[in-house]
């Protein structure tokens, strides 16, 4: 969530120059351009934070879990510093629209889960990018033997990610109509879970937009149920953790056998 919030605060204090915020004011064709100025901004965070993600894991070998988790303090803490701690607020309508508008009479942000799923599929499945990607997850070192540029390829995948990120850091700004360097902690864990309760391996080599979009599914209408019967916050954040280790170690336990 570091990416995702660095870059919507980024997206924020663009809203907030004053020569933005009086053309904002006025309305018209300048509300739209200075939006996707912002949108814009916003990726090109995220795509900046992803390479640093890649050059750290890619070139200096450092373990990815390590990697993320200190490039994750680093950007919470770069995004402190931009706001001095307090949400930045009062994003503009157009803004707003992303996170909470409708396109035929359906949530804005559906349409961009649909058009995300189905580039990451097409990305993965016929692409040459994809396809060696899968073959490095399976075995790195067969990889390098192909002759597959194996720390390229890292790059662009977390080039790919700190996009995705920072896609997901204007949905919720948009739809909270605010930015803060430490939004959208819990949705950590979850995120984890979906992605393995997906199919998605771990190690990498495997994983399909699919599974991941039904697991999706599933945990929504779970986590539907649980408010339905006003289970405790914490108990659900429990009940997460406690899912992700059952789900691990099951599929470990389907491997091995």
């Amino acid at each position: 969530m570091g990416i995702a919030n660095l870059a919507a605060i980024c997206a924020g204090l663009y809203f907030k120059n004053p020569a933005v915020a009086e053309a904002m004011a006025a309305g018209g064709a300048g509300m739209v351009l200075h939006t996707v100025i912002a949108a814009l901004i916003a990726l090109v965070v995220g795509l900046g934070a992803g390479v640093a993600n890649g050059l750290l894991i890619a070139k200096l070998r450092i373990i990815p879990i390590l990697a993320t988790l200190g490039t994750g303090q680093v950007f919470m803490g770069l995004a402190l510093v931009l706001t001095g701690g307090p949400a930045i607020v009062g994003f503009p309508e157009t803004w707003s629209w992303l996170g909470n508008g409708k396109i035929f009479g359906i949530a804005t942000p559906f349409w961009v889960l649909l058009a995300v799923a189905g580039g990451v599929a097409v990305l993965l499945q016929r692409t040459s990018l994809g396809v060696n990607l899968m073959l490095i997850g399976t075995n790195a070192k067969a990889a390098v033997f192909a002759g597959i540029r194996s720390a390229r390829m890292v790059i662009y995948s977390y080039m790919l990610t700190g996009f995705l990120a920072a896609i997901a850091g204007i949905l919720l700004s948009g739809r909270t109509n605010a930015a803060k360097a430490d939004f959208g902690g819990s949705y950590l864990l979850q995120a984890v879970l979906i992605a393995v309760l997906g199919g998605t391996n771990p190690a990498g080599g495997k994983g399909r937009v699919q599974g991941v979009l039904l697991a999706l599914v599933a945990l929504m209408l779970l986590s539907s149920g649980f408010q339905m019967i006003r289970v405790s916050n914490h108990l659900i954040d429990f009940i997460w953790g406690a899912f992700l280790v059952v789900v691990i170690a099951i599929n470990y336990l389907r491997r091995a056998k």
